[in-house]
């Protein structure tokens, strides 16, 4: 590679599908285990913490396999955090964009019970509030429409999208900027 000549730079694209990919299939096949086994209540902390702690693995994961790949096979062992943070979240991105339209058609169309369940939720917390009737039938609306599929799978995936940038740049400062084995093979 001609590191002068900038229009041989190589981009993160291809590397970052292909491990997005892998991080939407993962992160879908959590989504239907956590259906499957009632992990969707959202009063229950415990379920929360399972949740975070999966996701951050899948996000681990597949960021440190795309940053890591990129490195070694496109820019000859050598990465800077940018481009590593870039490509994290690329994948990232790529993954959640995938777990966004899943969940969207999953809640739609398969099965409401999670809108079910986060519109009981959401009713349990109005039931302690004092409004008056009035109030009470504003607030319900308003309620019925935050808690369609559409705005449940959109908030997801921006929250998740928050706390994947999180690990994107904790992995991305965790990995080695060089790879020394590469180098080692190239003296010999």
């Amino acid at each position: 590679m001609n590191e002068n000549n900038p229009y041989n730079a190589t981009t993160p694209y291809a590397t970052a599908r292909r491990n997005g990919l892998v991080c939407g299939l993962l992160l879908i096949g959590f989504f239907l285990v956590k259906n499957m086994a009632g992990l969707t209540d959202p009063g229950a902390g415990w379920a929360s913490a399972i949740n975070a702690a999966i996701v951050t693995l899948i996000f681990m994961f597949t960021s440190h396999r795309a940053i890591v790949s990129y490195r070694d096979e496109e820019l000859d062992g050598v990465i800077s955090f940018g481009k590593a943070f870039g490509v994290a979240m690329l994948n990232i991105t790529i993954g959640l964009a995938l777990l966004l339209v899943f969940s969207y058609v999953f809640m739609k169309f398969i099965d409401r019970s999670i809108i079910d369940a986060a519109r009981e939720s959401a009713y349990q917390a109005l039931e302690n509030t004092d409004l008056n009737e009035e109030e009470f039938e504003k607030a319900d609306s308003i309620m019925q429409s935050v808690t369609g599929p559409g705005i449940l799978a959109l908030s997801s995936f921006f929250i998740n999208l928050l706390w994947g940038a999180i690990v994107a740049l904790g992995i991305s400062a965790a990995i080695p900027s060089n790879n020394n084995k590469i180098n080692d093979k190239e003296e010999l």
